[in-house]
């Protein structure tokens, strides 16, 4: 009998099936992925949760201290100097704001994870998407500075 807690129950690691199905099992029945406890995959979301509030944590602070002189023209803000192009800035915006997204999907997907036991795909998606969009980033700007 499923009272809603996810008590019993298991849910399939496999990205094309994700079942939910009473019992403890290792693998999934419908599928052969392997498979864990929604209780497990509870903890796994709040560990999720706490990796994105470090991340967008992390990034303010990044921000706080990377924004003020960027935006100062070439002045000295506070003992630092940027000197870079607007180029320069529009990339590093652009890799922070990736990161910052990373930070809210982790967030986001840890707490639905935490709360429901279930993995919420659309979020998995995005952020493998947004992975090998930036993978793409770097390996572009590596071939542009070494190359």
């Amino acid at each position: 009998m499923n009272d809603g807690t996810g008590g019993g129950q298991s849910v399939c690691m496999g990205i094309g099936c994700s079942k939910v199905f009473d019992g403890q099992a290792s693998h999934c029945p419908h599928c052969g992925a392997k498979a864990i406890t929604r209780d497990s995959l509870r903890r796994r979301g709040w560990f999720l949760v706490a990796c994105g509030i470090l991340l967008l944590g992390l990034m303010a602070w990044v921000l706080a201290y990377l924004v003020p002189p960027m935006l100062a023209g070439g002045e000295e803000v506070e003992g630092s100097r940027f000197t870079g192009t607007q180029e320069d800035v529009q990339m590093i915006m652009g890799v922070l704001g990736a990161v910052v997204v990373f930070g809210l999907a982790s967030l986001a997907s840890g707490l639905i994870q935490a709360i429901q036991g279930v993995r919420p795909r659309a979020i998995i998606v995005v952020m493998l998407v947004l992975a090998a969009g930036l993978f793409a980033f770097g390996m572009a700007v590596r071939r542009g500075l070494l190359g």
